[in-house]
């Protein structure tokens, strides 16, 4: 009886009444997401990203689309967020009890029945990382009803666990902290452009796509910057722009304890060997990753600076089961050495954090990246701010899909180079120069 009323009190529209209101500004991943599901291109659709970019906003925005725009009869839409009522993920199969009980005393039809009749129906679930089974579960749904599916997830480790036996029903969708124009978006600053086609990196190996985008960039440059401004003191989480009204301290605790926090606490993280995680490691090997943003570190490195400082005994390979741990999470992106770069090189992968305001958050340490202010910090502060633009495009380079991203080691006779894109046969580095001098510097 507890779950059927969880179900009725998350699904309101059942009963007559509107769905919660959302925020009006529409993520790029929400017109992705939309198109996938409307056009079904695949059974299921998956959001995935770090906990708290806006992925069950863009669910209940799609929702809000079936019910208000769409017209699509409220008792084919079923909704179930896993995280809020952890208690739904103890039922046994608990995606195929839920969904058998929403077609015998919601729908009163079987999905399959409905959708035979042009009716499909609609099922969101949120959260779906925790439930063991649920790789399992949701290749029997998609494999045997005809439902248009919705998932979300804040693990790329348990949703990516599935994607062999899911090839073919599910697409993926990954979802980071804001862009600059998603920026000038919520807060009403402007309208910037959109970058080159990322359906098509292709199109990337064209000089004549990049200096459109630079073009129309150029005249766009006063809400860019206004845009920049804000991503510098705030960085991209949504919660940060979403309430202008808040201090910035109060925001960094939002963001340590919602997006990191519950990541560490909350996602029944588990090692190598299936052992759950001593959470007090996970912040200090967090703390460090943290400290590395931008930069190329081996996980050894991290054990024998945790051993040193904390007096403890912690082994290679647990802290590298840590790194691969938060990689998994979404929350940092490592970007390895280019394959013809490694043999006799001995090199890390570089660290590409989420967020730089979660670096500022963590570590409590304030490292200005606006030019403006850099421009008086002295050489140490510039330094880790160039770092940190490189952890930012990386981050943002990792997460283009068909896009494979490395670095290349400095060698005896070439340069290193911070990130080179592989698109096909074809190869182009990029260098990225963020110094404290004129504009142009």
């Amino acid at each position: 009886r507890a779950t059927v009323e969880i179900l009725e009190f998350t699904n309101p529209w059942w009963r007559g009444e509107s769905p919660p209101e959302t925020q009006r500004y529409r993520r790029w991943a929400f017109h992705e997401a939309w198109r996938r599901l409307d056009n079904n291109l695949t059974p299921a659709v998956a959001v995935r990203g770090p906990r708290q970019v806006g992925k069950s906003t863009i669910q209940q925005q799609v929702i809000e689309q079936l019910l208000l725009i769409e017209d699509i009869s409220p008792s084919r839409i079923l909704r179930v967020q896993f995280d809020d009522v952890p208690q739904l993920g103890t039922l046994r199969q608990p995606i195929a009890s839920i969904v058998r009980w929403f077609e015998k005393h919601v729908l009163r039809e079987s999905i399959n029945a409905l959708a035979r009749q042009g009716k499909p129906v609609y099922l969101f679930f949120d959260e779906v990382q925790n439930l063991k089974t649920w790789a399992s579960e949701l290749k029997s749904l998609v494999d045997h009803t005809a439902a248009r599916t919705m998932v979300t997830g804040s693990s790329s480790l348990r949703i990516a666990r599935g994607e062999a036996s899911l090839a073919g029903r599910v697409s993926f969708i990954d979802l980071g902290p804001l862009r600059l124009r998603e920026i000038a978006g919520v807060r009403h600053l402007g309208d910037l452009p959109v970058m080159p086609d990322c359906a098509d990196v292709t199109k990337w190996t064209s000089r004549e796509v990049w200096l459109d985008y630079c073009n129309r960039l150029g005249r766009s440059a006063k809400f860019l910057d206004r845009a920049f401004s804000w991503f510098s003191r705030l960085g991209g989480y949504p919660v940060c722009h979403k309430n202008p009204n808040e201090s910035r301290s109060e925001l960094a605790t939002l963001v340590v304890d919602n997006a990191v926090g519950r990541t560490i606490e909350r996602d029944m993280p588990v090692d190598s060997a299936g052992r759950a995680w001593d959470r007090t490691l996970l912040r200090h090997v967090f703390r460090q990753l943290c400290r590395y943003a931008g930069r190329s570190v081996k996980p050894q490195r991290i054990g024998q600076e945790i051993n040193d400082v904390y007096q403890s005994n912690v082994t290679h390979r647990v802290v590298n089961d840590a790194v691969q741990y938060f990689a998994d999470s979404m929350l940092i992106h490592l970007v390895w050495p280019l394959e013809v770069a490694l043999k006799g090189q001995s090199h890390g992968p570089k660290i590409c954090l989420c967020d730089h305001f979660v670096r500022e958050a963590w570590l409590q340490e304030s490292v200005p990246i606006d030019p403006g202010v850099l421009r008086t910090a002295d050489q140490t502060v510039a330094t880790v701010a160039g770092s940190i633009i490189e952890s930012i495009i990386g981050y943002y380079l990792k997460g283009v899909p068909e896009l494979e991203v490395a670095w290349f080691p400095q060698r005896r006779d070439e340069p290193e180079i911070d990130f080179v894109l592989t698109l096909g046969s074809k190869r182009i580095p990029i260098e990225v120069k963020y110094t404290r001098g004129s504009p142009g510097n």
